[in-house]
């Protein structure tokens, strides 16, 4: 008996490894000589046959017939079962590329981030409103200040601290190492012993200048009639100090010649009370200038040290910090704007990117969805087919060794009833809501509620009009 030829369906679609499934074989590959040697179709024909089996005038199937469709079922039902499982995962990427919510949030987002800026605008407003008081009541000292001492000018900057005490360590420096040199001559331990006795001067020198100016000469400059007369009296103790402390230092050197005993410094003040210019060297005049000279200088840091009018550059550091404390925190509360503007859009264009991947994935899962279900019912015809030849295989082998007539069945082709599942197709052509436009749309509307929450912030200008107007 010859084999029906037919083509076979499935070489349309295999393939060694399906997408449906990614890993796994939905639709496997049979080999026919394989399946036909595992089930031994044709050594089981040939015995049937020399056993006349199944006989002519029978009506079932043979044993080995029933086999063969037996084993291409259980391989047709583990492939429906891989099927399925592919199904399920392809409605479940369906269900999962939804546009809608990303485009509910485009369209809803808007509108809660304009509030959010809003009371964030209303809490930074209120904490400024609050920390300006502050600096008004700072600035209103100054301003009173100013007038009071008829003060028109700005505040003058003072000098960096480490160059004010380098100005004045570089001037004690010097006087101390010209006295250790000329004292160093009369006393009996040479330089280390006059260093010992003579440290104190520039201290005394430099020190003493510098506060009686700093502390109480800086106050001839103000309006009152008190104060006024306390700075007088700090410039006259200030002068007396300098020439008075220097001329003692020169007459010391004289009246002792050089030599540091008690004896001398007696003899140098007398000398420096009775006769204080009466110094008959050049070195006592080279000490006494040297150290008006470093006096001098302690003099002008004393006075330059910081705003010479006293209490004018502490109200004017006073009301600047302030002022710089609230500009900070101006700027801090724009900058909180910002970032809720910044996040909110970031968000925003992430949800219009999923909207734009879930409009373009979902007909390609649904393609994916059609084509598995017309892949299996191919494949059903394929096995069908195999089903037809390993039958023929069968009762070919069983009809060449058999002696009576053949079986009417063996006239029929070996039949396979498959049921092929009915997947549901998913919708390829949905009516999407449109999203082209909306993240524009909605950053529009989220920039416009930005410029009205920067606006809502108060500037110092604002605040002072504010206060003027009260």
């Amino acid at each position: 008996m010859a084999r029906r030829k037919k083509r076979d369906p499935i070489s349309a679609i295999f393939q060694q490894k399906h997408p449906y499934l990614p890993g796994t074989e939905i639709l496997r590959q049979l080999d026919i000589d394989h399946l036909a040697e595992e089930l031994d179709v044709d050594a089981q024909g040939a015995k049937d046959g020399a056993d006349e089996v199944p006989p002519a005038d029978g009506k079932t199937l043979a044993l080995k017939e029933r086999e063969i469709v037996g084993r291409l079922r259980q391989l047709w039902d583990e492939t429906v079962e891989g099927a399925k499982r592919a199904y399920e995962g392809y409605r479940g990427r369906y269900a999962s590329y939804t546009a809608d919510t990303e485009i509910d949030s485009l369209l809803a987002e808007p509108g809660a981030v304009a509030v959010e800026l809003r009371e964030a605008a209303r809490e930074d407003r209120a904490r400024l409103t609050q920390d300006w008081e502050a600096v008004r009541l700072a600035c209103a000292d100054l301003t009173a200040f100013r007038e009071r001492e008829g003060i028109t000018h700005a505040p003058r900057p003072s000098q960096k601290q480490a160059w004010k005490i380098a100005i004045i360590g570089v001037a004690a420096l010097f006087e101390f190492l010209v006295n250790a040199a000329i004292f160093a001559n009369g006393d009996a331990g040479g330089i280390f012993g006059a260093v010992l006795k003579v440290f104190v001067i520039p201290i005394a020198n430099i020190g003493g200048a510098w506060l009686l100016t700093h502390w109480l000469a800086r106050h001839v400059l103000s309006r009152s009639l008190i104060l006024k007369a306390i700075g007088g009296l700090g410039c006259a103790l200030a002068l007396s100090w300098l020439l008075g402390l220097n001329l003692w230092v020169a007459h010391w050197r004289e009246a002792a010649e050089a030599v540091l005993s008690a004896d001398a410094v007696k003899a140098s003040y007398e000398s420096a009370v009775t006769h204080p210019f009466a110094l008959h060297s050049y070195e006592s005049w080279g000490l006494f200038l040297i150290g008006c000279a470093a006096g001098i200088v302690a003099i002008y840091e004393g006075w330059a040290w910081k705003e010479p009018h006293p209490g004018y550059g502490r109200r004017a550091d006073h009301a600047q910090q302030l002022l710089d404390t609230w500009w900070a925190l101006r700027r801090e509360a724009i900058q909180r704007l910002d970032e809720i503007r910044q996040t909110n859009t970031e968000r925003l264009a992430d949800a219009q990117r999923r909207a734009e991947i879930a409009i373009a994935e979902r007909p390609n899962i649904a393609s994916a969805v059609q084509s598995l279900s017309e892949d299996l019912r191919l494949y059903a015809d394929h096995m069908r087919y195999i089903c037809e030849e390993l039958g023929a295989r069968y009762r070919e082998a069983n009809f060449r060794v058999r002696k009576g007539e053949r079986p009417p069945q063996f006239d029929r082709p070996l039949v396979l009833a498959l049921e092929v599942p009915a997947l549901q197709m998913l919708d390829a052509g949905a009516n999407h809501r449109p999203v082209a436009g909306r993240l524009s749309a909605a950053i529009e509307k989220i920039t416009e509620a930005y410029s009205e929450a920067c606006a809502v912030i108060p500037s110092a200008d604002e605040l002072q009009q504010d206060g003027a107007a009260t």
